[in-house]
């Protein structure tokens, strides 16, 4: 029994290191800096419009990490969709 608790905690945490990628890079890859390096149309289109360049700084990321993260209890459980 011990062996198996210790196998499931340590899965859970590199479980959750490994997750630490992925969300900061989807963080970071929703900044307008990156955003303006991978692709420049869409950068310039949210400097002109100020309702696009806040949805891309504020809601959007804020979305995409709660997207991430409900998978999550998916992915422990191996069960998708």
């Amino acid at each position: 029994m011990l062996v198996r608790d210790a196998l499931v905690n340590g899965s859970i945490i590199l479980l959750a290191f490994s997750w630490t990628v992925p969300t900061t890079f989807l963080a970071s890859f929703l900044s307008l800096e990156t955003l303006r390096k991978s692709f420049p149309w869409l950068a310039d289109l949210a400097e002109e419009y100020d309702i696009l360049k806040y949805i891309i700084q504020g809601p959007l990321v804020t979305l995409a990490i709660v997207v991430l993260n409900a998978v999550i209890p998916h992915v422990i459980e191996c069960e998708f969709i």
